[in-house]
């Protein structure tokens, strides 16, 4: 009866920290890490980099700016655009790079959603900000990720 009750603790607990939401009027993915190849990809590159609040992508109707894009055609809307055939490509140099989103008011955000178009990068966070100058890490993640297609679920 014990081993019953510790399980369905477990799941109890498992889905009480996909309910948590946080709150922020920005939101920014850093990537401060990836590798590169000489001769190509030089920078950091994603088709799409979705907020969701309850189901609702946030990120089409907020204020997409960037540390710079590879090339015009690669500039930061394209990382919100719904389109998973264009994307936003970072400078190609060297440090760190990063994509932010501004809602214009406070939004309670759930996940995140990142489509890859390479996956090299190797040191990367999502942020919060209430007034775009003063960020919290929410998540950072070390490693490369592990598939094209990343969901991330916030807590506090």
């Amino acid at each position: 009866m014990t081993e019953k009750i510790l399980r369905r603790l477990r799941v109890i607990s498992v889905l009480d920290e996909l309910q948590q939401a946080v709150t922020a009027q920005y939101v920014k993915l850093t990537v401060n890490g990836y590798t590169v190849n000489p001769g190509s990809w030089q920078s950091v590159s994603l088709y799409e980099f979705k907020i969701l609040g309850e189901a609702e992508n946030l990120s089409t109707a907020a204020t997409v700016t960037a540390d710079g894009s590879e090339t015009a055609g690669t500039d930061a809307s394209k990382a919100v655009d719904g389109d998973d055939t264009t994307r936003w490509a970072s400078p190609a140099a060297t440090g760190s790079h990063w994509l932010k989103l501004d809602y214009g008011s406070e939004k309670t955000i759930r996940t995140a959603k990142i489509h890859w178009e390479r996956k090299n990068a190797t040191a990367y966070r999502i942020e919060k900000s209430a007034d775009g100058e003063n960020w919290e890490t929410v998540k950072a993640f070390t490693t490369s990720p592990s598939d094209y297609r990343e969901t991330i679920v916030f807590d506090e």
